[in-house]
C-alpha cells in the first residue's frame, strides 16, 4: 500500500503485522491484525507508533489501511486499539466512534489504557466535515476536547479548584484525578459524535486556560444549545472569554446550524454577565432555584443569542 507520505508493507515472517514506513524507508510504526473475520466481515487492529510522527503521515497510514480493508477485503466494520499516550486526533478527524476503553493493560511492562475506535464502511465513505475542529484568532485557539487532553484538564481544575468552587457543582476528590477527567472527556467525545454536545479547550500559547461547552444541542424546530464556560483565574479580565464565545457562536450558527444559544449565570456573577452582553446575548429572565451550585439551589439569570 503506497501513499504520498507513507508505505505499508506486510512483515513477511509475520503475516498479521504491517510496517508503516516513510518515503526514506524509515519505520514509523506498525499495525498488528488482532482479528480478521471474513464471515462477519469484521477486523480489529492495534496500531503502535515508534515516536511522535507528522499527523498527516499517520492519518494517511490509517486511511490506506481502511481502504485496503473496506475495498479489497470487503470488511464492513473496523476497530483500532491505540495506547492512551499516542495521538488520537486522526481518529477524531476520520469520524471514528470511541467505543470503549480498556484500562490497566500491560504494555511493555507498564500499565496503560487502550482506546477502542471503531468505524463501519458506510460511516467512513459518507463522512462529512472533518472533526478536526480548531477555531482561532490572533490571541487564542479553541481545540475540540478529546481524551488526549485529560492531563491538561486535570491541571486546569487543580489550579482553579478554589476559584471555580462558587460557580460549579460540588466536586468530590475523584473529580481531581486523571481517570475522572479522561472519563468525562470520553463521555463528551461520544456526545459530540452523537451531535448532542461539543466541548472546546481554550488555549493561550499552548496552555489550556479555559473551556467552553455547548450541551443539550437540539435540532429540529428548536435548533438550540446551552453554553457553559470557565476561565483560569490568572487569565480573567483580558477579554479571552469574549473572544472564545464569539468564535464559538460563529461556528454554532454556521456549521452546527443552530438558531439559538442559551447561557445562564448566577444572579451575582456580574463578570460572566458582562461577557455575554458583550457578545450580543440578551437577558430574557430569571429562573428560580435553577441549578444546584456549590451545595445550594441557586437562582440564575437566563441569556439568549439569536441567529439573525
Amino acid at each position: 500500500m503506497n501513499g504520498q507520505y507513507v508505505t505499508i508493507e506486510v512483515v513477511k515472517s509475520l503475516e498479521r503485522e504491517y510496517l508503516i514506513k516513510d518515503k526514506l524507508g524509515i519505520s514509523l510504526g506498525r499495525f498488528f491484525v488482532l482479528e480478521f473475520n471474513k464471515d462477519n466481515r469484521f477486523s480489529m487492529l492495534k496500531v503502535t507508533l515508534y515516536k511522535d510522527e507528522i499527523p498527516v503521515a499517520f492519518k494517511e497510514a490509517i486511511t490506506l489501511m481502511l481502504q485496503w480493508l473496506f475495498i479489497k477485503n470487503k470488511m464492513l466494520k473496523v476497530t483500532f486499539l491505540i495506547e492512551e499516550d499516542q495521538d488520537i486526533q486522526v481518529f477524531v478527524d476520520l469520524s471514528f466512534d470511541l467505543e470503549g476503553v480498556i484500562t490497566n493493560s500491560l504494555v511493555e511492562e507498564e500499565y496503560k489504557s487502550l482506546f477502542l475506535f471503531g468505524i463501519d464502511k458506510n460511516q467512513y465513505f459518507k463522512r462529512g466535515i472533518t472533526n478536526n475542529l480548531v477555531l482561532k484568532n490572533d490571541d487564542i485557539v479553541l481545540k475540540l476536547l478529546t481524551p488526549e487532553y485529560s492531563k491538561n484538564m486535570l491541571d486546569y481544575y487543580v489550579r482553579n479548584k478554589n476559584h471555580l468552587k462558587p460557580f460549579e457543582p460540588m466536586r468530590d476528590e475523584y473529580f481531581y484525578t486523571l481517570a475522572a477527567q479522561r472519563k468525562l472527556l470520553i463521555d463528551g467525545y461520544n456526545q459530540y459524535m452523537n451531535g448532542t454536545a461539543i466541548g472546546f479547550g481554550i488555549f493561550k500559547d499552548d496552555k489550556l486556560i479555559g473551556r467552553l461547552q455547548c450541551s443539550n444541542i437540539v435540532q429540529g424546530v428548536f435548533k438550540n444549545g446551552i453554553v457553559g464556560y470557565s476561565i483560569d483565574v490568572e487569565y480573567q479580565g483580558r477579554g479571552y472569554m469574549k473572544q472564545a464565545m464569539k468564535l464559538f457562536s460563529e461556528l454554532a450558527f454556521s456549521d452546527l446550524e443552530l438558531h439559538r444559544l442559551e447561557a445562564t449565570t448566577l444572579i451575582d456573577n456580574i463578570k460572566s454577565q458582562k461577557v455575554l452582553l458583550a457578545c450580543g446575548f440578551e437577558e430574557v429572565g430569571i429562573s428560580k432555584k435553577y441549578l444546584f451550585i456549590n451545595g445550594k439551589w441557586r437562582d440564575h439569570k437566563i441569556f439568549a443569542l439569536i441567529r439573525e
